[in-house]
Parts: structure tokens; C-alpha cells; sequence
């Protein structure tokens, strides 16, 4: 419902932009049935329209902690797709070296759980899921990172992300502040901030020991959606409560 209301509205705005009347138009979209893929022309009044039933409950937004992404249905988001290769290479560009609290613990849950990517394929063969048909990577040797490995840790893990999952591959991505520093090449501050993060028991000390770094909001949707994602990642994690995924 939402997504779609957002779709017009970007629409609207482009169509704006090129002197086009948005209020005439009519987009063909791709509907998912229990019999396969069908196309249909929609106009974006239609689209709007399917987040009409949610109006009358957006009054409740004001007093919930969880509604961090916008003023109203702000505990929802979604990713942009086909998941776009400017994307991949911005979550290889923030993967932590191997010689972080980051990259060690990204490179032992990879060898601890089994994330080789592969459960990654059937989207890559699928166009409208993702733009590359192969993966990125980055490093050399035993310490290389796939962009499909990452994202079978964040994607193909279930539907509800656990909290302290999403504070890890905050810390995989380098978008975690500890006491106000990522923690970097070392081991130093490694045991002491992995132990804080564990110990802290309340969303009040969660929020006070650290902080999201996500850098300027992305000009490319697709990266733009997946900050939100970590974002929320975040939020999750400060409320403890699991994030729910429907991918």
C-alpha cells in the first residue's frame, strides 16, 4: 500500500519535472499471482488510492518509538528493484577490513553460518530482482567478500531479524559508532565494545552508547532504500525488538 503510494508520488514528481501532466497518466505495472507475472495499466490516482485504508491510522504514529523512518507509517520500509550494482558496490565500499571488530566478526559468522552467497542465485537469475547476473567482491584471498554473501546475511536469514543480528552487520558495514568512534583496525577496543553492545539493557542505554553512520542520504534509490534498511536495522536493535522481513 504504502509502496505504492510512494511510487506514484516519485512519479508525479518526475512526470512534473518533464512537463507532464501526472493526472492523465497511466503506468503499466507488473502484478505478482498465483499465476505467475501479469501486467496491467494502473493511473496514479489508483496507485495512492491503495494506501487509502491506512489513513484513518495514521494518528497512532505519534506516540510510537518504532516510527523512524517518516512522521507517519514510519516503521515500514522497502528496497528498491532490481537491486542495482551501484548499490552492491556501496555495501562492498563500506565492508570493514579484516583486521576491525567489523570485518572479524563479518568473516566468522560467514565461515560460522555458511554464507557463500549461493542462496543469492535465484535472484540473480531473476532480471527484475537484480541488476548484475554475478556478484562483486572485494579483498584477495581467504579475506575476499562477496556483495552476495553479505546479502544473504542481511536478506535469506528468515523474516525477523534478530536485534543483536542487526547491531553485527551494523558493524560489518561500518555504521555503528561505539561511545563515539567505529571501531577500526586493532583489537584494542574490540572486546570491550562488543561487550558493551551485549550489556546494554535498556533503549535509553542503547541509544547513548551508540550511534548509526550511514553517511548523506544516497542520490541512487536503490542505496537510498537500503540506508533505511540499516536504519532500521538500528532502531531494531535500540528498541530490541526483532525486525520483521518479508524479501
Amino acid at each position: 500500500m504504502l509502496k505504492a503510494r510512494d511510487r506514484a508520488d516519485a512519479i508525479a514528481a518526475m512526470m512534473a519535472r518533464e512537463g507532464q501532466d501526472p493526472e492523465t497518466a497511466t503506468i503499466r505495472v507488473v502484478v505478482q499471482t498465483p499465476q505467475g507475472n501479469q501486467e496491467r495499466d494502473v493511473t496514479l490516482a489508483e496507485m495512492r488510492a491503495q494506501a487509502g485504508p491506512l489513513e484513518q491510522l495514521g494518528g497512532a504514529c505519534a506516540e510510537c518509538d518504532a516510527c523512524a523512518l517518516a512522521e507517519r507509517f514510519g516503521c515500514v520500509g522497502y528496497l528498491t528493484y532490481p537491486l542495482s550494482e551501484a548499490l552492491e558496490r556501496w555495501i562492498l565500499a563500506r565492508a570493514q577490513p579484516a583486521d576491525t571488530l567489523g570485518g572479524a566478526l563479518m568473516r566468522r559468522a560467514i565461515r560460522d553460518f555458511g554464507y557463500d552467497g549461493s542462496a543469492m542465485g535465484g535472484w540473480r537469475s531473476n532480471p527484475s530482482l537484480m541488476e548484475r547476473t554475478s556478484a562483486l567482491t572485494t579483498g584477495d584471498g581467504p579475506e575476499a567478500i562477496s556483495s552476495d554473501q553479505i546479502l544473504q546475511a542481511i536478506l535469506m536469514v528468515g523474516s525477523e531479524l534478530d536485534p543483536m543480528h542487526g547491531a553485527m552487520l551494523l558493524l560489518w558495514l561500518g555504521a555503528l559508532r561505539v561511545d563515539g568512534v567505529i571501531p577500526g583496525p586493532g583489537t584494542a577496543q574490540a572486546p570491550s565494545a562488543l561487550a558493551a553492545l551485549s550489556q546494554a539493557s535498556t533503549p535509553a542505554q542503547r541509544q547513548a552508547l551508540a550511534k548509526v553512520e550511514l553517511g548523506e542520504p544516497s542520490e541512487d534509490r536503490g542505496v537510498r532504500g537500503f540506508q533505511q534498511l540499516l536504519f532500521a536495522l538500528y532502531v531494531a536493535w535500540v528498541l530490541d525488538r526483532p525486525l520483521l522481513l518479508d524479501a
